[in-house]
């Protein structure tokens, strides 16, 4: 498989401006950056991916933010992260 998704559920995704989902992304490394409809800011960030990415975008439904990874080759991502780290790189952030 060409891509990788992950997904974040998200009341009324479909409903947030534009800028409320941002994606700062180069070949090896990801963050997501999601706030909601309450402000409240949640970011999933992946300092070292397990292959390179040609892309990501974004694709919103109504309850839900998908982020679609272009991998750089076919080679079968077996997880997200290069590494294996303590935590799960989810962070809550306070509203600001």
């Amino acid at each position: 498989m060409q891509q990788v998704r992950i997904r974040f559920n998200v009341e009324g995704a479909l409903e947030l401006p534009d800028d409320a989902v941002q994606i700062q992304s180069n070949v090896r490394s990801l963050t997501v950056r999601i706030t909601d409809q309450r402000g409240i800011q949640r970011s999933l960030v992946v300092p070292k991916l397990y292959g390179s990415i040609r892309s990501a975008t974004v694709k919103r439904t109504n309850a839900q933010v998908t982020v679609i990874l272009k991998k750089a080759s076919s080679v079968v991502w077996d997880r997200l992260r290069a590494a294996k780290k303590k935590g799960n790189g989810l962070k809550r952030l306070k509203a600001p």
